[in-house]
């Protein structure tokens, strides 16, 4: 009886509470992070990448306070870890220095949505690769997770293949518009992600005892990703499938050989022949990619009707930034997220002669290269030790594990070839907040894994025995719950004010007054001073003032308005500046206020506007808008010398610079000097016969001069040399009218209204021809320019709708042959000679 009585009080007794919270912790982050791939708002105004963000953030800080709730409840924890976490701390940290020493902290800290280069994002990246300390050594959680994540990318493959098929329209939820948008993150993302997927399905088909059900579903899964990475094409991939194909083939086969016993379970055999199809058939469908990819990639092109090409940076102009950056600081670079600064600072002038020129690009090459430039030495030398130090526990967990449990093993095994490969990833590329955070997780479960396997790693500390350490476990957890509640609310108010701006600026389209969106931007801008609240508001206010000034006789209530929006334009301009004086675009925006205010005669305001563009140009010396912008200002006080100067500033620093040839042609045609301005243009394209926006200078003078054939023949070679050149085009089309060639002229305004497809000239212009009405056109006015087509698009990624066309910047998928390339020169048209005297 006695001995029954002990083993009865010896026993483990189960604390329902404990168990009740660490499962609501671990359910919290399965789930969340097991469908982050495919949760969204279906609003366009929730910015998307933030949306996954916020998610992470709910799931992990949840996470943390019901987790240090059961700690606290039963006095005990269980820490494990290898030096590779300590490392990636490290990392948290140097980043949060470079943030301090900025000088810009909102933008280096948290930014307008969180972005991934900030210092917040990557502290965010520190508590996840933490955070499955929550499952301790419950393989079933991991295992949880790992299903979900399958049934994601199940879901967002069968998703995208079928938009393929049906079109964007289907399944579009209102939100994904175009076919390349996905519920993922970005297009490459959403390739990276189905990569993964590939690589944890074979390692799944090699190592776990599936039932037949089990090998259809990896095989699917498989089968579906590569034909939506056909359809993507991004090259790195194919590189990364086509080597860890090959190397898992080749375990496949010679694994027996090598060792007598192996973790991997019963029925290995007939596994392994499935493995082994499936990884020749990655492997070949890989190959074939990376031996013809801008051939087959083409082919698939044509087939899907789908062309998407990201660009960023060449690893050669991010490492130009980062010398010129550690000229100026060595130690701890210019700061997180502030890579668009550097770039603007020090980008080569030789790219103003590209599709690039105005482009800003928010990192460089790839991920890690980026944070070297903005972290710094000190931040290069933790990025580096946590990679050597993650190998290093990797291959000492797979190699010398002591554990005989498989599950465990393939845990440790797939997290490992998970991190290592989106690890490998962020070098070369910029993935968005899913991939990361995914990273990172993963990075996380491989040193759960590595604590499971190796025994004597793991340590597990009671304080329930001792009073002061209790206390000191209830001061911890108490902190740990409010710091999570406090980034919970502070993160969830910050997407607050990003969704309301959003909102806010789409909201004339939801019939909102121009009043009401300024009080929902002004409601935005006092919940989180960000400079681009207040900047867009200045801009608001500065189309008021440049609508009313070309009145005639304003009313008085019309000068009042012009008098309130003054004062509110430089108010929200300057709140701009002080928010973020670094930016160009902010100064440029209250030089241009105080330029319409010039235009008026109001004392100070020209040199108050002149200093604003300085100061705009010394943040981005090489852009030469600015300078068009202050030869714009002295052309409104009547100095048109000095306008005149600016302008050719412009155009020194870019040559084919359409907007500063026009307006120089603006100066030669008001102050009478056509003809002289026509020698001098014929001249300079006797030194460059190649710049269509030369061809389209004399054009202009031409056609103003009443010379319609002259005109007709250099718009003609302009068209010629940039075959979308829209402004070459309607001008061109407007010397036809001219010169009594309709048919000409339609077959110019046609190919204007498709690179102009919302330009209601145009299209009337277009219709009364077509009717046969007589159209008349005045050879001594200037008409205005159409819109240029936008060849560069810049959102969280940027795309080309051309190959890039300067070693400066590379493009991420591989680009699509051509026949005929735009604006590449053809022979036998007109040629240069005939504009040479």
């Amino acid at each position: 009886m006695q001995e029954q009585f002990k083993a009865v009080t010896q026993s483990p007794v189960t604390d329902k509470v404990e168990v009740s919270l660490r499962t609501i912790a671990q359910n919290v982050v399965i789930v969340l992070f097991g469908l982050l791939p495919i949760i969204f708002i279906p609003t366009l105004f929730a910015p998307l990448g933030y949306t996954k963000t916020l998610t992470v953030v709910t799931a992990v800080f949840v996470g943390c306070i019901f987790f240090s709730l059961s700690v606290l409840r039963s006095g005990s924890i269980k820490i494990s870890g290898p030096w590779a976490l300590l490392a990636f701390w490290a990392v948290v940290f140097t980043t949060a220095v470079s943030a301090l020493l900025s000088g810009d902290m909102y933008d280096a800290f948290i930014g307008e949505v969180m972005g991934v280069q900030t210092a917040l994002f990557i502290l965010l990246m520190g508590v996840t690769m933490s955070i499955p300390l929550l499952f301790e050594q419950n393989k079933a959680s991991v295992m949880r997770l790992y299903v979900l994540l399958t049934g994601s990318a199940v879901v967002l493959g069968i998703y995208h293949l079928l938009r393929v098929l049906f079109g964007a329209d289907f399944l579009s939820f209102g939100v994904f518009m175009a076919q390349t948008s996905s519920p993922l993150g970005g297009w490459n993302d959403l390739g990276l992600f189905l990569g993964l997927s590939i690589l944890l399905s074979l390692v799944a088909l090699e190592q776990l005892p599936l039932t037949r059900l089990g090998k259809i579903l990896f095989s699917g899964v498989i089968s579906v990703a590569l034909v939506m990475l056909a359809v993507i094409n991004f090259s790195a991939i194919w590189v990364v499938l086509g080597l860890v194909s090959l190397v898992q083939l080749m375990y496949a086969l010679t694994k027996d050989r090598f060792a007598e016993q192996t973790l991997s379970l019963e029925g290995k055999s007939e596994t392994s022949i499935h493995s082994i199809v499936l990884s020749i058939m990655v492997f070949v469908f890989s190959l074939m990619f990376f031996i013809g990819g801008s051939t087959v990639g083409g082919f698939v092109s044509d087939v899907t009707g789908i062309s998407y090409v990201e660009v960023r940076p060449s690893l050669e102009a991010t490492v130009d930034i980062a010398r010129n950056v550690y000229k100026e600081n060595a130690f701890v670079g210019i700061g997180p997220n502030k890579f668009i600064d550097a770039w603007r600072l020090y980008k080569d002038t030789s790219i103003n002669e590209t599709i690039f020129w105005s482009t800003d690009f928010n990192t460089g090459n790839g991920f890690i290269t980026t944070s070297f430039v903005t972290g710094g030495i000190f931040t290069v030398f933790a990025w580096f030790s946590f990679f050597g130090l993650l190998i290093m526990a990797g291959f000492r967990m797979l190699f010398r594990s002591t554990h005989a449990d498989a599950f465990w093993y393939f845990i440790g095994s797939s997290s490992f070839v998970a991190a290592i490969y989106l690890w490998g990833m962020s070098f070369v590329y910029n993935p968005g907040a899913v991939i990361l955070l995914l990273a990172a997780l993963f990075t996380g479960i491989v040193f759960l894994s590595h604590g499971v396997l190796l025994s004597g790693s793991q340590r597990r500390f009671s304080i329930s025995a001792n009073r002061r350490a209790g206390f000191i476990l209830v001061g911890v957890v108490m902190m740990v719950i409010v710091l999570s509640a406090s980034a919970l609310y502070y993160t969830g108010r910050h997407y607050g004010s990003a969704y309301s701006f959003s909102a806010a600026v789409s909201g004339p389209v939801d019939g909102m007054t121009l009043e009401e969106v300024e009080q929902s931007i002004a409601s935005a801008y006092a919940a989180n001073p960000n400079d681009v609240y207040a900047r867009q508001l200045a801009v608001y206010q500065l189309s008021k003032l440049n609508a009313l000034i070309s009145l005639q006789d304003a009313t008085p209530e019309q000068q009042k308005i012009f008098q309130d929006a003054s004062a509110n334009g430089i108010n929200a301009a300057k709140l701009a500046v002080s928010s973020d004086e670094t930016n160009p675009l902010n100064w440029a925006t209250l030089g241009s206020i105080y330029s319409v205010l010039a235009a008026t005669g109001l004392e100070g305001a020209k040199d108050r506007a002149v200093e604003a563009f300085a100061n705009a140009q010394k943040f981005d010396p090489t852009n030469p808008s600015y300078l068009l912008l202050e030869a714009q200002l002295y052309s409104r006080v009547g100095d048109f010398e000095a306008a005149r100067a600016k302008a050719i500033e412009a155009v020194q620093l870019k040559q084919n610079y359409t907007d500063a040839l026009y307006f120089l042609t603006q100066l030669d045609i008001a102050e009478g000097n056509v003809d002289d301005a026509i020698i001098t243009t014929r001249a300079i394209i006797s030194l460059e016969p190649n710049n269509p926006a030369r061809y389209y200078q004399l054009g202009v003078l031409e056609s103003s001069a009443s010379n319609i054939e002259n005109a007709i023949a250099a718009f003609s070679r302009a068209v010629v040399l940039d075959t979308n050149y829209a402004n070459a085009r309607y001008f061109l089309a407007l010397a036809h009218i001219q010169n009594r060639e309709v048919a000409a002229a339609i077959e110019q305004l046609e190919a204007v209204s498709v690179l102009n497809p919302d330009n209601e000239g145009v299209l009337n212009l277009l219709e009364q021809l077509r009717s046969g009405e007589a159209v008349e056109i005045d050879s001594q006015s200037v008409p205005d320019q159409v819109d240029e087509p936008e060849t560069v698009t810049q959102g969280d990624d940027v795309t080309s709708s051309q190959t890039p066309d300067t070693p400066l910047v590379s493009s991420v998928n591989t680009p699509v042959e051509s026949d005929e390339p735009a604006g590449e020169t053809t022979e036998g048209e007109v040629g240069s000679d005939e504009f040479v005297e």
